[in-house]
């Protein structure tokens, strides 16, 4: 025979429960971090208003390269053709280089950041990706891991090392390779590498919310305040980058390419934005190898009324008159 447990019993087996549970809600309640209070977005944006370049009224285009080719052959003949063609035109240009690519045809760099109408910043040593991505491409989609954080500081560190030794001064701006869906605002851990090496201002923020183009011209240059580094801007890369939007629709279709870059202009000329535009070395050549597109894209921009500046003066720019909370 079973002898069942007494009502005592089970009163206080519930009352044991019962302060149990209390005690782990306690404890739960007590390691509860209060979450912070949201800031005003004048807080962490950059106030365009009070930044000379727009004084105009008509926009500022940044005229951004990633010069990352495996053949120094092309690397060359692009930095000849194009450094030409921005002197010719009077336009300022920044271009992004590889570690690797610095050092390997380091003459030619040594020349073009000579000229106050240029800045060379890095883009990695040998194009690490930063975060991955999740690439929905209208053809299909495919998942790009990301570098190691091992991997990524010391391609950082050596960068920088490399354009120090190439220039005579460190780089202080980066194009992350490949971009991605808003930057690095949910990367401290990143941003702290960056900081760390000496990243004053990083190109990141070049992909939609499907990793993918374009970037609404809406995202415009921002402090990352919030993430605990206020003195890294981003300067985000809207629209289309010219390799995806050529690949994706013809290498051959300049005209189309041409409307393209028109109807941006239209948008940055009419809305006072600023346009971070990134073309690369061997995507420039490819069907064009006289850059007329680039060509008609700084004509236009001037025609509009358009600012056209480097990154870093940009970052200067934004520092002395709109600095960080």
């Amino acid at each position: 025979m079973v002898k069942r447990p007494s009502l005592g019993f089970g009163r206080a087996l519930c009352a044991l429960s019962l302060a149990a549970a209390c005690s782990t809600a306690s404890r739960d309640a007590a390691s509860v971090t209060a979450e912070p209070a949201p800031i005003a977005a004048a807080r962490y944006t950059v106030d365009l208003g009070r930044t000379p370049l727009m004084g105009q009224g008509h926009g500022v285009l940044l005229i951004g390269y990633d010069v990352e080719a495996i053949g120094p052959d092309e690397t060359v003949e692009f930095l000849r053709k194009s450094v030409a063609l921005h002197r010719e035109l009077g336009a300022p240009a920044t271009y992004f280089s590889t570690g690797l690519t610095l050092e390997t045809v380091a003459g030619e760099f040594r020349a073009l950041a000579a000229d106050p109408l240029f800045d060379v910043e890095t883009h990695t040593y040998t194009h690490e990706r930063l975060k991955p991505l999740f690439e929905e491409r209208p053809e299909g989609t495919r998942f790009l891991a990301a570098s190691s954080p091992d991997a990524l500081a010391a391609s950082v560190a050596r960068s920088i090392a490399a354009s120090a030794e190439v220039l005579g001064q460190p780089s202080i701006g980066m194009t992350a390779p490949f971009g991605a869906y808003r930057g690095l605002v949910d990367r401290p851990d990143l941003l702290a590498l960056l900081e760390a090496a000496g990243v004053r201002f990083v190109r990141a923020y070049s992909r939609n919310e499907r990793d993918w183009q374009p970037v609404p011209f809406d995202v415009q240059p921002f402090w990352y305040a919030l993430q605990g580094h206020p003195r890294i801007l981003e300067i985000p890369v809207q629209g289309w980058q010219d390799v995806l939007w050529r690949e994706t629709h013809g290498w051959d279709d300049l005209a189309g390419y041409r409307d393209l870059l028109d109807d941006a202009l239209d948008t940055v000329a009419a809305r006072n934005l600023v346009w971070s535009y990134c073309a690369h070395d061997w995507g420039s050549l490819r069907g064009d190898p006289d850059l007329s597109l680039i060509r008609h894209l700084l004509v236009e921009a001037r025609r509009r009324g358009i600012v056209l500046a480097t990154h870093r003066g940009f970052y200067e720019a934004a520092l002395a008159s709109s600095p960080p909370a």
